[in-house]
């Protein structure tokens, strides 16, 4: 496939030109052709399991992305710590989420666990900087998601998706750039009066994860349920062809970045056990589940990350000012 530059469906009717200038610049799309094989069978509806997976597995990505950008423009941090994110979702987009999402969340909880955190103050992002990461994402990643999967046609879908291949690079410069503008905020009542902010961006990026997995939900094919959407649940037949290959890959790669993901968010909330915070592990653990079953893991996974936001405020708010 990649030495024709051609991608066919099983039933040889829908082709795609993997060397086709998706881009218009010549060494982008020399690089991106061969991802764009991987979303090929998704994109193109010829394998429906695959489509509807990767329509809310991209949509799950959105919050996650969101929050880890978010962590790293605390007060605590030097502005370049936005870079540790940053190369994570370049490198993931080449390797996948699922391989490298148990190695960044074991350096993050070394690097900023909420014992490390001295003040309040030190938790805060910047309301500008939040303000900035949410219009990114609304003009950058959401666009480019959802055009890989619903433009009217199948060119018009590719050249969405190429754009969404480059969307860590692209979000991070509308960021700087929206960041240029000067905002005005006073701490001197309020030392975290972006939460509201934050709330706002989480809430509705949840929201559009959680639609999206009712979505999928209502769109799944008579005899496939939604665990034959998210897990490989055909292993008794061997992969032999691409689109088989291609949707397990998939499907583990979802399925190990949920795992380290909500394993990060427990050991969050231990961290603040220790600072004192009382956690209902009961509420937190049936959180997890119900939200996973009721409206995905990206949704309660964003959900999940607002509770211990709120919760490092209440923790953090009688520890003495800088």
């Amino acid at each position: 496939m990649l030495e024709t530059g051609f991608w066919s469906s099983p039933d040889r009717e829908v082709v795609m030109d993997l060397n086709a200038p998706h881009l218009h610049v010549a060494f982008l799309d020399k690089i991106i052709s061969p991802v764009l094989a991987v979303f090929a069978p998704s994109m193109s509806g010829s394998d429906m399991v695959s489509r509807l997976q990767m329509i809310s597995f991209l949509l799950d990505v959105g919050p996650f992305f969101l929050i880890g950008l978010l962590e790293k423009c605390r007060q605590r941090y030097h502005y370049t710590a936005i870079l540790y994110p940053f190369l994570f979702a370049v490198l993931a987009q080449a390797t996948g989420i699922g391989k490298l999402a148990g190695v960044y969340f074991f350096i993050d909880l070394f690097w900023s666990p909420v014992t490390k955190f001295p003040t309040v103050e030190s938790s805060r992002v910047p309301k500008s900087t939040v303000s900035a990461v949410f219009a990114a994402m609304l003009v950058v990643y959401y666009p480019a998601t959802l055009g890989s999967y619903f433009a009217p046609t199948l060119e018009r879908r590719v050249q969405f998706n190429a754009l969404w291949q480059l969307f860590p690079i692209l979000v991070v410069l509308v960021q700087v750039l929206l960041m240029a503008f000067p905002s005005n905020e006073s701490t001197k009542t309020n030392p975290r009066p972006e939460i509201k902010s934050i709330r706002f961006a989480v809430v509705l990026l949840s929201g559009v994860a959680a639609i999206a997995f009712q979505y999928v939900r209502a769109s799944t094919p008579n005899g496939v349920s939604m665990i034959d959407i998210f897990f490989p649940t055909d292993l008794d037949v061997p992969a032999l062809s691409f689109e088989t290959a291609v949707r397990r890959m998939l499907q583990y790669d979802q399925i190990f970045w949920v795992l380290t993901a909500y394993y990060w968010l427990l050991l969050s909330f231990r961290d603040l056990q220790l600072r004192g915070v009382q956690v209902s592990w009961m509420r937190v653990l049936g959180l997890l589940t119900v939200g996973t079953v009721g409206v995905g893991p990206g949704a309660t996974f964003a959900v999940g990350w607002l509770f211990r936001e709120d919760m490092i405020v209440e923790c953090l708010e009688g520890v003495k000012r800088d």
